[in-house]
């Protein structure tokens, strides 16, 4: 897979570091998580399909207890499925 450009990746993941006003990233790959979606509740897993989907449009649910409030980072595909990856690794 290309590599994003590192210079744009880390100026885009520096926020998502203090992500401490949503729920926390770390260790967040396979947990379940009740979100918001169309008006109604639904527990999803939160898997790598789940994090591009919230990547890609980031205003079309949000966890249970919190506004949808993260920003359209404007990411390419490649950039996207590098965010997950770094997610992923999240401990």
């Amino acid at each position: 897979m290309p590599k994003p450009n590192s210079r744009r990746f880390a100026r885009l993941v520096t926020p998502l570091m203090g992500h401490v006003l949503g729920p926390s990233l770390n260790g967040i790959h396979g947990r379940k998580q009740k979100v918001i979606r169309n008006g109604k509740t639904v527990e999803v897993t939160i898997d790598d399909s789940y994090l591009l989907r919230a990547i890609s449009e980031p205003l079309a649910e949000a966890p249970v207890g919190y506004p949808p409030a993260m920003p359209n980072l404007s990411l390419s595909d490649v950039e996207q499925k590098a965010l997950v990856q770094w997610i992923m690794g999240l401990k």
